[in-house]
């Protein structure tokens, strides 16, 4: 209490009252701290100084893009492109969206292989027209790039029904309209551990509450 006396005064008074005794010369204190007398009666009371407690204020990431699932519908081979799909897939809209893949060629599907399989469907890009035909989203991919080879991303479990949105575990989504490509591909996306795809590498991509998971590509491969 005396040490504290030039920088609390207040408190190192109260400190005094409780030890039932009076401030003496620092020169008069014994060095072995036995200064307070035998038998002195000490009062407890109220706590002077209470612990603060510190917030822990957790920030979780936002998550800024709407993927759906999708069930692909119709399958026909761009007559202007020779590595696009125009496909046609349920998202739980009223009607399907017309998109544009570049799923055709060496290392990527087949129209048989695409036909009633369940899709992870990007919605909140930037619209875009491909040789005359428009394209309203985006069909999600694991991309290998050695050897050059494409995955689908769906559920672990392809029963998932149409338009269940995808959340990435952990963290906020919150839509950006409209977003372009290139914001998309700077998102982190990666397939990972056992080929979930996870966002920023450790928040894992779930629609009704099972994983989203990439085929056929190597773990760490990108998503496209």
């Amino acid at each position: 209490a005396h040490f504290l006396c030039p920088f609390i005064p207040d408190g190192a008074a109260k400190m005094f009252e409780k030890l039932s005794t009076g401030p003496v010369p620092i020169t008069a204190l014994k060095p072995d701290f036995t200064n307070l007398k035998p038998g002195t009666a000490i009062k407890v009371g109220e706590v002077l100084y209470a612990k603060v407690e510190k917030e822990v204020v957790v920030v979780k990431p936002v998550f800024p893009v709407d993927i759906r699932i999708g069930k692909i519908v119709s399958v026909k081979e761009h007559p202007e492109a020779e590595t696009l799909f125009i496909l046609d897939v349920d998202v739980g809209e009223p009607a399907p969206r017309q998109l544009c893949a570049g799923l055709r060629g060496q290392g990527k599907y087949e129209p048989a292989e695409l036909q009633d399989r369940a899709v992870c469907v990007l919605l909140n890009l930037k619209p875009a027209e491909f040789k005359g035909v428009k394209s309203e989203g985006m069909v999600l991919v694991g991309d290998q790039k050695k050897p050059k080879l494409q995955g689908l991303l769906a559920p672990a479990d392809t029963s998932v029904t149409p338009g269940t949105k995808v959340e990435a575990e952990g963290a906020d989504t919150e839509v950006v309209p409209n977003m372009d490509l290139k914001t998309f591909q700077g998102l982190g996306l990666k397939v990972l551990e056992g080929l979930a795809v996870k966002f920023k590498k450790v928040h894992a991509l779930t629609a009704g509450g099972h994983k989203i998971v990439a085929e056929r590509v190597k773990e760490n491969s990108d998503v496209k």
